[in-house]
């Protein structure tokens, strides 16, 4: 039997190879504090992206998760944001989330970590959420109200 993959030292790994810094969401701590506990639960964020040349350092906030591997997966697509020379380059948002995922499961491999079916499915769920909606058309739109100020 194969030894569960020690996903935190992996993470500190690739996030020290590609000079990313790591926050881990905590309940109650400031993050929480300021957007709301449901905001981080099986969400993660990345922000910044190793070839941006102003010197910043990319970040990735590691939400709230009751599955490691759903953690882990999840941080690795955030990566996939970080080290994606594609990134913020006109490329359409869906082809941005579906890069991350290809990124995150090269990596898993790369680190020896077999992807779970449930972390496939995980990965399936978030790029439904980017998937194109059809447009509302007039009628339907009536009714709807827009804050210009946020």
């Amino acid at each position: 039997m194969m030894a569960k993959p020690n996903y935190q030292a992996i993470i500190q790994k690739i996030a020290k190879q590609y000079g990313i810094k790591v926050l881990r969401i905590k309940r109650g701590d400031r993050y929480c504090k300021a957007n709301g506990t449901a905001k981080y639960l099986n969400h993660s964020w990345s922000c910044g992206s190793i070839h941006c040349v102003d010197g910043s350092v990319p970040e990735v906030f590691v939400g709230l998760y009751r599955s490691a591997m759903l953690r882990f997966v999840s941080f690795l697509h955030e990566v996939g944001h970080c080290i994606d020379f594609e990134f913020c380059n006109g490329t359409p948002l869906l082809t941005m989330e579906q890069r991350a995922w290809a990124i995150a499961w090269v990596l898993a491999e790369h680190h020896d970590v077999n992807v779970t079916a449930a972390a496939k499915l995980y990965a399936a769920e978030c790029l439904k959420t980017y998937e194109p909606r059809r447009h509302l058309n007039h009628q339907e739109s009536k009714g709807l109200h827009f804050n210009d100020n946020l």
